[in-house]
């Protein structure tokens, strides 16, 4: 039987005026294999407010799923 297997990586800024913080964690805690990034003192779009630091968990979350890693 095949078995699907999903990966998600979810960037939420604990400040974010449009999308609630539980939201966010109920979202992660549907999909298999999630994982939630939760930045204090940050906004709705962490991927602008904070760069390197967002990059830097997004670089990370993917060689995770690399092979051999």
């Amino acid at each position: 039987m095949l078995k699907y297997l999903s990966y998600a990586l979810i960037l939420h800024g604990d400040v974010d005026p449009l999308i609630p913080g539980e939201h966010s964690r109920r979202f992660a805690a549907a999909i298999p294999n999630a994982r939630l990034v939760v930045y204090p003192d940050v906004g709705h779009l962490p991927q602008q407010e904070i760069p390197e630091r967002s990059a830097k968990d997004v670089a990370r979350f993917l060689d995770r799923l690399a092979p051999g890693a």
